[in-house]
């Protein structure tokens, strides 16, 4: 170890057996006594990848740490969610000190299920689609850390019973709709009304439209959503109900005249914080979406009763049917809604894809629900065959 340049430099040659490597590299650290230690440990380090090359050869390979920390600090079009971030952290923390080439398959395997003990199948999936993105980044040839992608067994999804897996999308009738929007405080309202009318997600609704964006033009309404999340910008109709409680919420709202701002601002009248790194949603929108859902559920079991008290059981139970459903909408139920509804309606694909965002066939389909009735009136409406009676057949002679 040798000052030069104001850097502690690594010189000399190493010897194994009959073999012989030159070395002359710099440390990158200032040549003073505090960071002496620091520069031992690069030359170890050194010399253990050289010593691996010639005797084992293994390649110079770089440490999980080093491999994580350039990963999270890469510049993207768009930027890591925090599930991604999370996982990346999950890993540096258990094999950050870890150089890619001693890390087995096997250890690989060990880590993912020791991090994922508990987790259902699709949890596990969802982790793993954030794991391997890092590991195929690490494989790349411009990096080379990872020699191949290590074989990790990605665990199958159960199949379930159509109506377990699916939500009650069909029940939630277009009164219960507007019930339940109406306990929705004022600055909430208006995006349930666009969600119900575009099927956007909540990460649109409140990160991906500016008031620019919103046009209220007699008979061409829409908005449009930026970056939504497959990258795509939407643009969606909207429905003369939406306008209407777009309007109520503008004179709400005020503050009109930065144009570049968000649109649906909080009760407080500011933006919505995007603490999607920390892990969830804005927790200003789920507030007040659960307190609206809340009230709904009380309302309708306060009919119910009402109803039991004037002796119509029926009616009273009914309520309550309703009141276990409102309890377990969510906002992505008007995503669903909109693919029903707009299906059952009659609407071309083309048309539903559009409104909603969707890429593809099968992703409309995947977010449409069966509605019987409407399956039952195409039954009906199918062509009747005319009955012909069949003619006698003339006896053979024996």
């Amino acid at each position: 170890m040798v000052e030069r340049d104001g850097h502690w430099h690594i010189t000399g040659t190493l010897r194994i057996g009959d073999r012989t490597q030159r070395i002359r590299q710099s440390t990158g650290l200032p040549a003073i006594s505090a960071l002496r230690a620091d520069a031992e440990a690069v030359r170890f380090k050194l010399e253990r990848q050289m010593r691996d090359a010639i005797v084992h050869g293994i390649k110079p390979s770089c440490e999980v740490a080093e491999a994580a920390d350039r990963y999270l600090r890469m510049e993207r079009d768009k930027p890591l969610g925090w599930r991604e971030i999370n996982v990346i952290k999950q890993v540096n923390e258990a094999l950050g000190r870890r150089t890619f080439e001693r890390i087995s398959d096997e250890e690989w395997s060990m880590f993912v299920d020791a991090t994922n003990a508990g987790n259902s199948a699709a949890t596990k999936r969802r982790w793993l689609n954030c794991l391997l993105p890092f590991l195929r980044w690490c494989a790349h040839p411009s990096s080379g850390w990872l020699k191949q992608m290590p074989e990790i067994k990605r665990p199958r999804l159960p199949r379930r019973r159509k109506e377990v897996a699916r939500r009650r999308v069909v029940d939630f009738r277009p009164d219960l709709i507007a019930f339940l929007i109406s306990h929705a405080a004022p600055h909430l309202a208006a995006q349930l009304w666009v969600e119900w009318s575009t099927g956007a997600r909540v990460s649109s609704i409140l990160f991906g439209c500016r008031l620019c964006d919103l046009s209220l033009t007699p008979g061409r309404e829409q908005i449009v959503f930026l970056e939504t999340k497959n990258d795509d910008s939407v643009v969606a109709s909207l429905h003369p109900r939406a306008v209407k409680a777009i309007k109520e919420y503008l004179d709400y709202r005020g503050n009109l005249f930065d144009r570049e701002g968000p649109l649906f601002l909080d009760h407080q009248n500011r933006p919505y914080s995007d603490r999607t790194r920390a892990g969830r949603i804005s927790g200003s929108n789920k507030t007040a979406f659960r307190a609206m859902r809340r009230r709904a559920v009380h309302g309708l079991i306060r009919e119910a009763v009402l109803l039991r008290r004037a002796g119509d059981a029926a009616a009273a139970e009914a309520k309550k049917a309703d009141a276990r459903l409102l309890a377990k909408v969510t906002q992505h139920w008007f995503r669903h809604a909109l693919a029903t509804n707009m299906l059952s309606a009659g609407a071309d694909l083309k048309s539903i894809m559009e409104q909603g965002g969707w890429r593809d066939v099968e992703s409309v389909l995947a977010y449409a629900h069966g509605v019987e009735s409407v399956r039952r009136r195409h039954v009906l409406n199918l062509p009747v065959p005319q009955e012909r009676k069949a003619k006698s057949r003339k006896k053979m002679p024996p």
